[in-house]
């Protein structure tokens, strides 16, 4: 089918040891699919050591009229300033939830 659009988005948070993921962004695009513009997107977190994410990002691409065609992929993990900064947030909320739920049960 010619003409096509397409931006597909995957996402994941890895943690523990031996957590694995593989991600095979396979994307044909037919002779008959001229005009077609496509995007596909990885982005994995690994949250702890021994966890670990794969991407195989793959364009089959059958015909030179497509509008675009792209991927990326992208793996990382937070530096220990922003794992402090996200740790402090977290727990900002769950003492306000805390104290929420508290106030609310006493009424």
């Amino acid at each position: 089918m010619p003409d096509c659009r397409s931006y597909v988005g995957y996402r994941g948070a890895l943690q523990g040891e031996g957590a694995h993921t593989v991600w095979v962004g396979d994307v044909l695009i037919q002779v008959q699919a001229t005009g077609t513009d496509t995007y596909e997107i990885n982005r994995n977190l690994v949250l702890t050591d021994g966890a670990r994410a794969d991407s195989v990002p793959n364009l089959e691409i059958e015909t030179g009229e497509v509008a675009g065609a792209g991927h990326a992929s992208a793996t990382g993990r937070f530096d220990d300033e922003q794992l402090f900064y996200l740790m402090a947030r977290v727990s900002r909320r769950a003492r306000r939830a805390s104290s929420s739920c508290a106030a609310s049960s006493r009424s």
